[in-house]
């Protein structure tokens, strides 16, 4: 056993004192007390279990949101086009999102906001009443086309109608108040590049003719970050139109999987060859502008399954959880349905 000697004395080497391990535990002991490095009185794990606490798995980067939405995109039978940006950071996610496609009912965004543009001009108020004509009714979505011709409805309730139901006479009767013409200035004023409303809703005829209303996935997402930043109209009326769009009554599509009480202001649309969603997911940390666009696919619900997995997998992101698809249906399946709209029909 070595044992550590110390002198008496520089002057005495021959002198000296052997300390017993005793006193050199106790030595060592307290430079380590001094050092602020003592051992607790007992650190054995003899007979104890042994813990170790599981790491929280690591939250996802946005390159695996781009990742899982290309998934999506690879598993689509038809054309999509999409636009995810992260309102807090301006991180974004495109896929042909400068793509035109026939617009269906997202183009009564557009007809909306310039309803509050007329309004912020003095040229029309919410409260002004319109009286609904026999000619007004349209087929397809809505509950006008059952009211009695000299219904007086009031500027602000017709929008309501147009958007949370998406309610075709109410569209028309708003599109005659404000003019094709004047619909369109207004989406070059806000600078939709590639948006256009050359017909009324339900003029099928001019659509037999190809005459088609069009937008595109950057446009929405446009009109969409323009009014959460109160940049499309003043602060008030973005505010207001983004409470209607929190009304929306038609949840199939972007807010499919989603937990209930998820807030999401957003406007549907449905035709013919055309399944849409565009709107803003209020995530747990941030909020993200979605715009989905459809087209040519094989049923209506791939398609609302598809817009469905990208508004799931934007709010997973957001919370840090793992990105997931959601569960299968239970029940027996029923087969897909291509065209469930007829060539009068169009819906929300």
């Amino acid at each position: 056993m070595h044992l550590l000697s110390v002198s008496s004395g520089a002057d005495a080497p021959a002198r000296r004192r052997t300390l017993r391990p005793a006193a050199l535990a106790s030595l060592v002991a307290a430079g380590l007390a001094l050092a602020g490095l003592a051992f607790p009185a007992s650190t054995s794990t003899a007979g104890k279990p042994l813990t170790v606490a599981a790491l929280p798995p690591a939250p996802p980067r946005w390159d695996e949101l781009e990742g899982f939405l290309a998934g999506v995109r690879g598993g689509f039978r038809g054309a999509i086009s999409y636009y995810v940006e992260d309102l807090q950071t301006g991180r974004a996610i495109a896929w042909n999102e400068h793509q035109p496609l026939p617009a269906g009912s997202i183009i009564k965004l557009p007809i909306a906001v310039t309803v509050f543009e007329q309004g912020l001009a003095g040229k029309v108020r919410l409260d002004d009443e319109v009286v609904l004509k026999a000619t007004d009714k349209a087929a397809g979505s809505g509950v006008l086309k059952r009211a009695r011709a000299g219904t007086r409805l009031t500027v602000g309730g017709l929008v309501e109608l147009m958007i949370q139901r998406s309610d075709n006479t109410a569209t028309n009767m708003l599109t005659d108040l404000l003019g094709l013409d004047e619909i369109n200035a207004s989406c070059r004023r806000q600078g939709l590049s590639s948006t256009c409303m050359p017909r009324y809703i339900m003029d099928l005829e001019a659509r037999d003719n190809r005459i088609e209303n069009l937008t595109t996935a950057a446009d929405m997402a446009r009109l969409l970050k323009g009014l959460y930043g109160g940049r499309v109209l003043d602060e008030v009326s973005s505010a207001r139109l983004i409470e209607i769009l929190k009304g929306q009554q038609v949840r199939d599509r972007l807010p499919r999987y989603l937990p209930k009480g998820v807030v999401i202001a957003h406007k549907t649309g449905l035709m013919k060859d055309a399944c849409h969603d565009v709107g803003i997911i209020y995530g747990r940390n941030h909020a993200y502008v979605v715009a989905v666009l459809t087209s040519e696919f094989s049923s209506f619900g791939q398609a609302k399954q598809a817009i469905g997995q990208i508004g799931r997998a934007v709010y997973q992101y957001d919370g840090g959880e793992k990105l997931t698809k959601p569960p299968a249906p239970r029940g027996r399946r029923k087969p897909p349905v291509k065209a469930r709209f007829g060539r009068s029909q169009h819906g929300g």
